[in-house]
């Protein structure tokens, strides 16, 4: 089975820009269009009550970015969102930058995290959420968590046990290392993953399969194997 390193992740992306002619932007729509049509069927599937949203956390990277696409894309078909975003514009940069913006002129409700926040005072925004969406860290992250994050992360696992709302990681759960498949203390524990491309190496581990719940593969209009030139099965 394909399954991408942290590296091959990378280099991925930077032979579709330079060899290609592929833009970080063109891969980010089509990664947050594919996900929020899966999100889109799920939501229609497990919402309990009308107008009960779906909530987006964002983080400050590429990640973050995919998350405000998917917001986008679901306020584009009426589903209920609302963005939970953990850097602001000023801390932005690139296509997440880009994406952020974009979210704020349509106006979808938006709310920036206090870090600081214990996650009690995290967890009470979030009462009537039909989903959790998990776009805070990518194939980037390397442990060990963050405490402010951490916090944030403990809420989400905290309010999903409690309310029984299902969360939907996209491309991995935050805290879950890319290549090792190591948990960070804490990491998102997802009902669901949605990855790009192909699933990530990690992904192997033992470790990693109580935080992953059912993995689906998104095309998003790139083959590694096929851009990076190599035989990657």
């Amino acid at each position: 089975m394909l399954r991408l390193t942290r590296h091959l992740a990378r280099e991925m992306d930077r032979v579709a820009l330079e060899t290609h002619g592929l833009a970080g932007c063109v891969l980010m729509e089509n990664a947050g269009l594919l996900a929020a049509l899966e999100i889109e069927r799920l939501y229609h599937a497990c919402a309990s009550a009308p107008q009960a949203p779906v909530i987006v956390f964002c983080g400050g990277g590429n990640n973050g970015g995919d998350g405000f696409v998917i917001a986008r894309q679901l306020q584009a078909r009426d589903i209920p969102v609302m963005l939970e975003y953990t850097h602001g514009i000023d801390k932005g940069r690139g296509d997440a930058r880009a994406n952020h913006l974009c979210a704020q002129s349509l106006r979808i409700p938006m709310h920036q995290v206090d870090l600081s926040d214990d996650s009690e005072g995290h967890r009470g925004r979030w009462p009537d959420a039909a989903l959790f969406v998990d776009a805070l860290l990518g194939t980037g992250f390397e442990g060990p968590m963050r405490a402010p994050l951490a916090r944030l992360i403990m809420a989400v696992n905290g309010a999903r046990t409690e309310s029984g709302t299902p969360t939907v990681a996209i491309d991995l759960p935050s805290g879950l290392d890319c290549d090792e498949g190591h948990p960070a203390k804490p990491t998102i524990v997802a009902d669901q993953t949605l990855t790009f491309v192909a699933e990530k190496a990690g992904f192997g581990s033992s470790q990693a399969h109580p935080f992953l719940g059912q993995v689906t593969v998104l095309p998003i209009g790139v083959s590694a194997a096929r851009v990076l030139g190599e035989d990657l099965s």
